[in-house]
């Protein structure tokens, strides 16, 4: 598997579901919907999207070893992110529900990434920007990092066991 299917699955599911926040859809700041939930209402945010290209390519026969939802700080619109990134080759590919082609995450110098999720949990990229002050006018973190309103992860050292349980396994 390569590539193409990455970018069949990328540019599918763009196709096949429209942006919408989980507060005009569902009337709360974050809800991380299945990928059937997210197919049967043609609707969800960017980490609907990024759940529904994890299972389309777990289901396709994509290694899950080179499978990652990934959280991240977009410096250039100031808000989190969610999206997914696939190895190829050894190089990571990044999935985005706001672009049709496949970035190279060499080229994703506009993120900061926070954690990321794979089938054998959660691994936090960011302490220390997780526990910082916002600066200026930024806003708060925007959901795509939170469960419940509660950051994930946030404050718990990167390789302890506390990190990884914060959040449950999603596929």
């Amino acid at each position: 598997m390569g590539r193409d299917k990455l970018d069949e699955a990328n540019r599918g599911v763009n196709a096949a579901v429209r942006y919408v926040s989980d507060l005009s859809q569902h009337g709360e700041p974050d809800r991380w919907s299945t990928p059937l939930a997210t197919f049967a209402s043609a609707k969800g945010d960017c980490e609907d999207y990024a759940v529904a290209k994890y299972v389309a390519l777990s289901a396709a026969g994509f290694p899950r070893n080179d499978l990652q939802l990934v959280l991240v700080r977009d410096r250039m619109v100031r808000q989190d992110h969610a999206l997914l990134a696939a190895r190829v080759d050894g190089h990571w590919l990044l999935l985005d529900n706001r672009f049709s082609t496949l970035m190279a995450d060499s080229e994703a110098t506009r993120f900061t990434p926070l954690f990321a999720i794979d089938h054998q949990g959660v691994h936090l990229f960011a302490t220390p920007y997780a526990n910082r002050p916002l600066v200026g006018g930024e806003l708060e973190a925007a959901p795509a990092a939170a469960v419940s309103g509660k950051a994930i992860g946030v404050g718990a050292p990167a390789d302890s066991a506390s990190a990884l349980n914060t959040l449950p396994l999603l596929m």
